[in-house]
């Protein structure tokens, strides 16, 4: 099963269509108001849902069926456009693949840690892995890497979102890849307001089908603590100076001069 990253140099086109369109959709369409996230496809329409084919020449509004997914409504598209060779398709011209994009949805920082998952169903068997997409404003975004396996039915797969996982921190303008530091990735879904699973599995070609069901993002826990600061430890209490006591009367007024000889020693008066 391969694991490569098939959509280097090719999403900058896509992401700039898509988010256009959501923006123009998004008096129309509401996006989840808390995480977790979770999309069902339940209702009788595709949750505002996007998909784009052939490098971003077209976009459309994600197909939807409402039954004969896991189970219910589920989106559904037909893979039309041809994803070159093992060597060719890193070339955006070349890697057309299908994928499924979400509106609008809350900043994504609570999910760090969590779990992403989704249910993906193809009409042939799986020759790649699927990919899960935390798309944020600026030059980069995230791309998770999540395995396949053999046969058509619909397939559970998952990934946790934190740099345990195969994520990758990749240039929208296109280029290579590179792993994630864990700061990289806390800043990078912190600015996340929306997702995509890249759908197209099967083997370089077109015609195959591709089912996407219960789209979910967990809450993760408490954010990673800053590093440690480097400044100075926290000074000690000063000292309080000793109450002169008495131990015995005959030498009582021997010592209290002499305790009072220590405090004015030590800078007090009295």
């Amino acid at each position: 099963m391969c694991g490569r990253i098939r959509t280097e140099g090719l999403i900058r086109t896509i992401a700039v269509i898509v988010l256009l369109a959501v923006a123009a959709t998004l008096s129309t369409v509401g996006s989840a108001s808390a995480t977790p996230l979770e999309y069902t496809f339940s209702g009788n329409n595709n949750e505002g849902w996007l998909q784009s084919q052939n490098n971003g020449n077209t976009i459309t509004s994600a197909g939807f069926q409402s039954s004969g997914g896991n189970p219910g409504g589920h989106l559904h598209a037909q893979d039309s456009g041809t994803t070159g060779t093992e060597t060719t398709c890193p070339d955006p011209g070349d890697c057309n693949l299908l994928t499924f994009y979400s509106p609008v949805v809350p900043l994504l920082s609570a999910n760090y840690g969590g779990a992403a998952s989704f249910d993906l169903r193809s009409s042939v068997n799986p020759a790649f892995a699927a990919e899960l997409l935390l798309l944020p404003s600026g030059p980069e975004y995230l791309d998770g890497l999540v395995a396949e396996t053999a046969d058509t039915t619909y397939h559970h797969l998952s990934i946790v979102m934190d740099t345990t996982a195969t994520w990758s921190v990749c240039p929208y303008a296109g280029g290579s890849c590179t792993r994630p530091t864990e700061a990289q990735f806390v800043s990078l879904i912190g600015a996340s307001d929306r997702v995509a699973v890249i759908a197209d599995v099967g083997p370089n070609g077109t015609g195959e089908t591709y089912d996407l069901d219960n789209v979910v993002l967990t809450d993760g826990g408490p954010l990673p603590p800053p590093p440690p600061g480097g400044g100075p430890p926290p000074s000690k209490p000063s000292k309080k100076p000793k109450k002169c006591k008495k131990k015995h009367h005959r030498h009582g007024a021997a010592a209290a001069k002499k305790c009072k000889k220590k405090r004015r020693a030590a800078g007090f008066r009295g």
